[in-house]
């Protein structure tokens, strides 16, 4: 997801929806692309092993948190590139997964 993000496509994305939220027209537009796309972010972590322990609304939630910070750091990294950073950024989000995945009853997703 990392690399996606970081993508010179999702860097024209991210310009796209700045102009957006002053344009009406694109806005609608881009709703609707938007949406396939975070659709099927979803259903590429239904693929990863372990998205089973999840619920449709929680592995949403921690794909969406993820997309977050990972399109935050690609648009930083470009004026305050950081690499110790982000590799103490990705342990953390692992770590986040792994407590997420512990915390939940058994039986419970």
């Amino acid at each position: 997801m990392r690399d996606r993000q970081r993508a010179t496509e999702n860097a024209v994305w991210f310009e796209l929806m700045v102009a957006a939220r002053t344009d009406p027209d694109l806005r609608a537009r881009l709703s609707v692309t938007g949406r396939r796309f975070f659709a099927e972010i979803r259903d590429v972590g239904r693929m990863v092993p372990g998205s089973e322990l999840f619920t449709d609304d929680e592995l949403e939630m921690l794909l969406n948190t993820v997309e977050h910070t990972f399109d935050g750091e690609a648009i930083r990294r470009e004026i305050d590139p950081s690499p110790e950073a982000e590799a103490r950024r990705l342990d953390l989000i692992c770590d986040f997964a792994e407590f997420y995945v512990l915390r939940k009853p058994a039986g419970d997703g």
